[in-house]
């Protein structure tokens, strides 16, 4: 019979500690105190169990404010987990955003909250996220992380006008125009509103964002390094696939209008293309349209109308100014014009146009 070796023992040994802690049961009071210091809002708390795993309850709960290597190790130990671990626990679970790091010499980390949380994990391991909710149950967590995140933001802009974001709404050219003057390689991420939402079927890694530095998705190690050209052809490819572009300095968003936060944000608000601020309102030229329908299909705001004699009717009031019509127009019949808007003018939102579950 073959012997098991020290190492092979120890392995098994880790593996049915893993298993034990999984399955050591939570009573209510430990929730309650774990909900209450990881900022978890009381309306998902439901999901609490199979959001978060046995192991990343206990360390919170007996986690100090602050912690580096040293004190991570002493914990683990006082949960019945190996302290030599405490590095590879860190690494994990700061990649997925259950820690943050706390200073640029990564030698301290804290516990990054419940907002946190949900902007990373189901972001990058969305499968695993999804295989544990049923349909219903995504969009209710999804509903609430929305509203959560814009809904202070709205009550803001309401009561002293300001806009909820500095996002603007760019054109294809003057996007691909900004990453030249920008110059520097970007990082392409999956789109966190598309992860929680996922109802839209539009390609998910799509976020490029110009920011490298502790708690960013390229920092975690989530992100893949684009060039000057790189990121040109990925905004090509996006404006291809029907997504707006939105910049705020630092990130460029392509948000399709069922998913992104930016989108229903303005639904919400009922502030049209004073935020996020547009640029361009697009021109008809019905004399040179062909009737095909196009601009119908790529224009997620119903600007445009079918009519009997297969031309279009416009409702320029609409538009944001994201050109996606224009971009793809085969007979040139639509134009981006520029357009100057007084900036966020909160209005009274449209009940059917905002979006439900």
């Amino acid at each position: 019979m073959r012997r098991e070796t020290r190492a092979g023992a120890r392995e098994r040994v880790d593996e049915e500690r893993d298993v034990m802690t999984e399955l050591r049961p939570i009573g209510q009071g430990d929730w309650d105190r774990f909900a209450e210091r990881y900022s978890v809002p009381e309306n998902v708390r439901q999901y609490m169990a199979r959001l978060f795993s046995t192991l990343q309850v206990r360390f919170a709960l007996a986690a100090p404010d602050r912690f580096g290597v040293g004190e991570t190790g002493r914990v683990l130990a006082s949960l019945g987990e190996d302290p030599a671990g405490a590095a590879e626990f860190l690494r994990k679970q700061y990649k997925i955003g259950f820690l943050d790091l706390v200073d640029e010499a990564q030698t301290s980390w804290e516990l990054a909250g419940y907002a946190t949380f949900l902007d990373v994990w189901p972001v990058w391991e969305n499968e695993e996220y999804r295989s544990r909710f049923t349909p219903e149950e995504l969009r209710d967590i999804d509903w609430k992380y929305f509203h959560a995140s814009f809904d202070p933001r709205e009550r803001q802009a309401r009561e002293q006008g300001v806009a909820p974001t500095e996002d603007e709404v760019y054109t294809l050219q003057e996007t691909l125009d900004w990453i030249d003057r920008n110059g520097r390689p970007a990082y392409l991420s999956f789109c966190d509103c598309r992860s929680l939402a996922g109802d839209c079927g539009k390609p998910r890694e799509t976020c490029i964002s110009y920011r490298d530095g502790i708690n960013t998705y390229a920092h975690r190690g989530w992100s893949r390094r684009l060039s000057v050209e790189q990121t040109k052809e990925a905004v090509r490819k996006f404006d291809r696939a029907g997504l707006m572009h939105t910049l705020n300095g630092t990130t460029i968003c392509n948000c399709c209008g069922d998913c992104c936060y930016l989108s229903r944000g303005r639904e919400q608000l009922g502030s049209g293309p004073n935020w996020p601020l547009a640029h361009h309102v697009v021109e008809y030229d019905r004399e040179r349209c062909v009737g095909c329908g196009l601009c119908v299909r790529r224009c997620w705001r119903d600007v445009f109308e079918r009519t009997p004699d297969r031309k279009v009717s416009v409702d320029a009031t609409r538009c944001v100014g994201c050109g996606l019509c224009a971009n793809t127009c085969p007979a040139g019949a639509l134009t981006m014009a520029e357009a100057s808007y007084p900036g966020l003018r909160p209005e009274e939102p449209d009940p059917s146009r905002v979006h439900s579950h």
